[in-house]
């Protein structure tokens, strides 16, 4: 079984991963990680994130992870909050 601090940091960064793909830069002020089952290593993993819901500079996004059989391993919720009084915005730039 995979140690729940390894499980935290990939939901740490899939939450982050999600923010910037939407452009938004923000740094996390919680992160809760509830443990429903043991997380196996050496086996498919499905992880989902999404935006559950905003209030000014608070992101509010939670993500869920699934073994192949869709059975609910792990669940987490996190709190971001932009820098400054509005949301900063970037661009992804890509090399040719």
């Amino acid at each position: 079984m995979a140690h729940g601090g390894f499980v935290a940091a990939i939901f740490d960064d899939l939450l982050g991963f999600l923010l910037m793909m939407e452009g938004v830069m923000a740094f996390t002020a919680s992160l809760t990680v509830n443990f429903h089952r043991g997380t196996p290593i050496g086996a498919p993993l499905h992880f989902e994130a999404w935006t559950d819901r905003t209030d000014g500079r608070k992101l509010f996004l939670a993500g869920e992870c699934r073994d192949a059989n869709g059975e609910l391993l792990t669940s987490s919720e996190g709190l971001f909050t932009t820098f400054g009084g509005l949301p900063l915005r970037f661009t992804i730039l890509r090399r040719h």
